[in-house]
C-alpha cells in the first residue's frame, strides 16, 4: 500500500513539473500534406492496328467515352469480303471491344484533324473541312482563294457557330454558322495545333517556322501574334486556363499571361524531351516524351502537386511518330505510326 502510494505521488510530482516546465511551449502541429489533386494510377493499353504488310497513316484522335473513340488517318484493315482481303478507310472507331472501320473513304492522303462538339457533331479535315452529324458533308470552299501550299490541317469547334481551321503557309479560316471566311496572316508559318476558349470564343494556335514558334490569338475578324519563341525553346500546344492565361506545352512548358504577354516557366525538360501533350486541366497533364539517346518513349504526369514518370513497356526498333492526342477526366490518348507499318494507339484509363 505504501509503495503504491509513493509511486503515485512521485508520478504526480513529475507530471506537474513537466506541465510547469512546458507550459509556454506551443503545441506541436503535424505538417499538412496536401492530397494529390488527381490520381496518378493508370491502366495502359497499347493497340497496333492494321492488316499485315500494309502501312497506316495515323493523325488524330477524339475520345467520347471508353466505348466510343474515333481515330482518323488512312488505314488498311483485314476484310475478307473485298478483293485483296484488305479495305482502305479514313476512320477507325473503338466500341469497347474492337476497332472497326467507319464512314466513307475520302482519299489516300488520309484525314488529318478531328474536333467535336458532342458525339453527334464532329468536324474533320483533309485539307478542307468535313462535318459529320449522322452523315458526312464537305463544306464548299470553292469561292475562297487558297495560295500555293495552303490547306486546312487542324480544326477546333467551340460551338456550331464558332469553328476555327488552321494549316500550312499561314492558313487561317473561321466559320460563323453561315459561311467560312479566310483571315489574313503572313505566309511561311505552318500551324500544327489549335484549341479554343469557351470563355471568350477565341482560338489559340501554335505556328512554326525554321527559326521560331509563335502563339497566335484568333478572333472572328483577325489573327495576330501574341509572342515568339526561338526554336530551341519550342512550343507544342496552347490551352486556355483562365480568361487571362494560357498553358503552353513545350520545352519549357509555361503559363502565358494574355494581359502582360509574359511567361512563367513551370517545367523544363532535359532528355527525354516532350513530343506531345494531353492536357485536361492545369493539375492533370501528361507529356509523351522521347529519349533521344536510348530511343524510348515514356510518359510524365503532373497532378498539381507532383510529377510521376511512367515507363512504356512496349517499344519499337525505330521512333514512333505520334501525331495526335486527347485528354478528359478519365481518359488520355496518343496516336501515331510505328516502324512496322501499324497504327499505334496508346490509351490511358485512370484507376
Amino acid at each position: 500500500m505504501t509503495k503504491k502510494f509513493s509511486i503515485l505521488f512521485t508520478s504526480i510530482l513529475v507530471f506537474s513539473f513537466l506541465q510547469m516546465d512546458c507550459k509556454d511551449d506551443p503545441p506541436v502541429v503535424p505538417p499538412i500534406i496536401p492530397p494529390d489533386s488527381t490520381s496518378q494510377e493508370f491502366t495502359i493499353q497499347v493497340f497496333e492496328v492494321g492488316a499485315p504488310h500494309t502501312f497506316q497513316i495515323t493523325r488524330d484522335v477524339w475520345v467520347f467515352d471508353k466505348n466510343n473513340i474515333w481515330v482518323v488517318g488512312d488505314f488498311y484493315l483485314s476484310d475478307s469480303t473485298v478483293s485483296g482481303g484488305t479495305r482502305e478507310s479514313n476512320i477507325i472507331r473503338w466500341d469497347g471491344k474492337k476497332w472497326y472501320q467507319y464512314g466513307p473513304f475520302f482519299n489516300s492522303s488520309g484525314l488529318i484533324g478531328i474536333s467535336a462538339i458532342d458525339s453527334s457533331k464532329l468536324y474533320l479535315t483533309d485539307g478542307l473541312v468535313i462535318k459529320y452529324d449522322g452523315v458526312f458533308n464537305r463544306y464548299n470552299f470553292t469561292s475562297m482563294e487558297f495560295k500555293p501550299g495552303q490547306n486546312i490541317l487542324k480544326v477546333w469547334a467551340i460551338n456550331e457557330n464558332n469553328i476555327w481551321g488552321v494549316g500550312l503557309n499561314g492558313m487561317v479560316v473561321h466559320y460563323d454558322g453561315t459561311s467560312w471566311r479566310k483571315l489574313n496572316f503572313p505566309e511561311g508559318w505552318g500551324f500544327g495545333s489549335i484549341s479554343g476558349s469557351t470563355k471568350n470564343g477565341f482560338g489559340y494556335a501554335i505556328a512554326s517556322s525554321i527559326e521560331s514558334d509563335i502563339i497566335v490569338e484568333l478572333r472572328p475578324d483577325s489573327a495576330f501574334i501574341l509572342t515568339t519563341y526561338p526554336a530551341v525553346n519550342y512550343a507544342l500546344d496552347a490551352y486556355t486556363l483562365t480568361d487571362s492565361t494560357l498553358f503552353i506545352s513545350g520545352n519549357p512548358s509555361r503559363i502565358f499571361n494574355l494581359n502582360t504577354k509574359k511567361d512563367t516557366v513551370i517545367h523544363s525538360f532535359n532528355n527525354p524531351w516532350p513530343q506531345m501533350t494531353a492536357f485536361h486541366t492545369k493539375n492533370d497533364i501528361i507529356w509523351l516524351m522521347f529519349d533521344s539517346i536510348n530511343r524510348k518513349y515514356s510518359l510524365r504526369h503532373f497532378n498539381g502537386n507532383r510529377y510521376r514518370d511512367i515507363a512504356l513497356l512496349q517499344q519499337y526498333s525505330e521512333q514512333v511518330f505520334y501525331h495526335g492526342s486527347y485528354a478528359s477526366n478519365n481518359f488520355f490518348a496518343f496516336v501515331g505510326d510505328a516502324d512496322n507499318g501499324k497504327s499505334v494507339i496508346l490509351l490511358l484509363t485512370r484507376r
